[in-house]
This record gives C-alpha cells, sequence and structure tokens, in this order.
C-alpha cells in the first residue's frame, strides 16, 4: 500500500503517528487525544501483519443552519465500540479483539461473551497505529484518509479488510 506508506512517514515527521502494541490499545490513556485514523493489525510473524480494520474517531457535522463542525470523536473513544468489532474488557474473551458481530448492538449485549463474535484475537497479536489528526482536520478530515486508505486496500487485494463492512 503505497500511499499508506507515504502518509504513515508523513505523519511520524511530523510526531502524529503513533503504536499501540498489545494491552496498550485497551486502555484509553495511551490513545492519542483527538480525531484521527487508526489501522488495527494482527502480527502473525516477525515481519507479517493481517489488516483487520481500518477505521476514523471525528467527522464534520452540520446542525441546522450552523457552519459545519467537528463532533467530538476521539480516538480513545473506539474502545466503546460493540460493532463491527470490539475490544473485549469481560468474559471469557477478555483481552481480545473481537469481529464478526453475530448481530446488532442491541442483541450483542443481551447474547453471552462467549457468542458476540465469529473471530477472536488475543491481545498479544494486536498492533493499533494512530494518525493523528487534532488540529489540522481542516486540511485532511479522518473522513478522507479513511477512505484513502479503504479505496488503497480494495484496490491492492480486492476486498475490504476482514473487520469492515463497507467502504
Amino acid at each position: 500500500m503505497m500511499k499508506y506508506e507515504e502518509e504513515k512517514q508523513r505523519f511520524q515527521q511530523n510526531g502524529r503517528f503513533v503504536i499501540l502494541l498489545g494491552k496498550q490499545a485497551w486502555s484509553k490513556d495511551q490513545w492519542p487525544v483527538g480525531s484521527g485514523v487508526y489501522l488495527i493489525w494482527r502480527r502473525l510473524h516477525a515481519n507479517e501483519r493481517q489488516l483487520l480494520y481500518i477505521g476514523k474517531a471525528g467527522k464534520y457535522c452540520r446542525k441546522g443552519a450552523e457552519t459545519a463542525k467537528l463532533n467530538g470523536g476521539a480516538l480513545a473513544m473506539r474502545l466503546g465500540r460493540w460493532t463491527p468489532y470490539c475490544f473485549q474488557c469481560e468474559g471469557p474473551y477478555a483481552g481480545h479483539f473481537g469481529y464478526g458481530p453475530l448481530s446488532g448492538v442491541n442483541a450483542l449485549l443481551k447474547m453471552p461473551h462467549s457468542e458476540r463474535y465469529q473471530h477472536h484475537v488475543s491481545a498479544e497479536e494486536i498492533e493499533v497505529e494512530c494518525f493523528c489528526l487534532a488540529g489540522i482536520e481542516v486540511s485532511l478530515s479522518p473522513a478522507l484518509l479513511e477512505a484513502n486508505l479503504l479505496q488503497e486496500y480494495l484496490v491492492a487485494c480486492g476486498d475490504l479488510p476482514v473487520a469492515n463492512n463497507e467502504l
């Protein structure tokens, strides 16, 4: 993914690229502050990874006739998701990244933890890369960066990452 590599290098040079390894990803205080785009990887071997998910935190919204404003979406808030993935903190899969939900959010909350997701990846195998956009969202919105990275993946692989359901 060439554009990914270029963006990664640019963000690293500007101090806006953060990597969370393993259990770090389950701790809100480890995530960068503010909006951005994040990639969730499964580390397979020393130099091999599988991209599981590309997502964004923060988007521009308009209420009535007001000027569009960035909502309060923050990278650390992604820990509270239930679909299409979950950083599981309780039940038999605590400390696992679960994806492939078997139902919608309301139904998931009523299901036993052991039955909520089709796939479970141990925290030790998880790596999260964060592209921090706080303060620069006008020049590069989270939605644009997320869409560009998903499009590049789609072109390269002919599919979306396994935990992404739409582009």
